[in-house]
């Protein structure tokens, strides 16, 4: 459980730090708060999950 909850941290900064730049967007709206929140729930849970399945392989 550790690792996956490193891994959700770890995600949420790593999308905070670096938001998502979808096609239809300005560089004003790819900083934007909201986006930047979203970006970081979504890397979160993306990394959480690949994460939580790895751990749950390698310790059975």
């Amino acid at each position: 459980m550790m690792i996956t909850a490193v891994a959700v941290v770890i995600g949420l900064i790593w999308g905070y730090r670096k938001p998502a730049g979808y096609c239809r967007m300005s560089t004003v709206e790819q900083q934007g708060l909201s986006n930047r929140i979203w970006s970081g729930l979504i890397n979160g849970a993306v990394l959480g999950g690949i994460a939580l399945v790895v751990a749950t392989i390698l310790l059975g």
